[in-house]
């Protein structure tokens, strides 16, 4: 989902989004996770994954683990595997050469504390973009480190389907993309299909 989406080079009017994740990024600690949410085909992933490349690009100092679910049956959507590769990048970032525990529950107790190990050493912002996060199996009791509270430096961002989005997850802040309109599916259209020489 990740690559196809930045691969695209439709925009959508997405500066107004920009802004809010930006400010996100910029807000005093502590902070809960950054809910986005939409319905199918709204432009979740799209954003998300331009916001990656703006960040990238923008922000040196910035570590960003990302993530993009694809369907709720594929290895994408298992919770102990996106930790453990969030783990291994915060220990290539901190230098460390501890071994790393494939027990699916011990990763969710030694996630958090490689997070804060990090976060106490590393000069700017870690950035944790999770794209359909409600797909993940057992989201819920795999994610609780999300309602912890975070390191200082730490931002999340979460998109959802807002018709299965967690009931708890509903309490923090949110942008909504609205339904993309006729226009802008045409242009994603023409764009795709231009992209590809059709």
């Amino acid at each position: 989902a990740f690559q196809q989406a930045s691969n695209s080079t439709c925009e959508l009017g997405f500066e107004k989004y920009y802004e809010r994740l930006n400010d996100l990024v910029a807000a005093p600690a502590p902070i809960p996770p950054l809910l986005v949410s939409g319905g199918p085909g709204s432009g979740k992933s799209l954003l998300l994954s331009k916001w990656i490349q703006l960040q990238q690009k923008h922000s040196s100092n910035t570590l960003i683990l990302y993530h993009f679910v694809g369907k709720p049956t594929s290895s994408s959507a298992e919770p102990a595997l996106i930790l453990k590769r969030f783990t291994l990048k915060l220990m290539q970032h901190s230098w460390s050469v501890s071994p790393l525990t494939l027990d699916p529950a011990k990763l969710l107790e030694e996630f958090p504390r490689w997070l804060e190990k990090l976060s106490a050493h590393h000069q700017g912002s870690i950035i944790i973009i999770i794209d359909s996060i409600d797909r993940l199996q057992q989201a819920e009791k795999h994610m609780k480190w999300l309602i912890d509270p975070l390191p200082v430096n730490v931002r999340v961002v979460v998109s959802v389907n807002v018709e299965t989005c967690p009931q708890a997850w509903r309490l923090w802040p949110t942008l909504h993309l609205e339904p993309l309109n006729t226009k802008d599916v045409k242009a994603l259209i023409n764009e795709e299909c231009s992209s590809v020489n059709l």
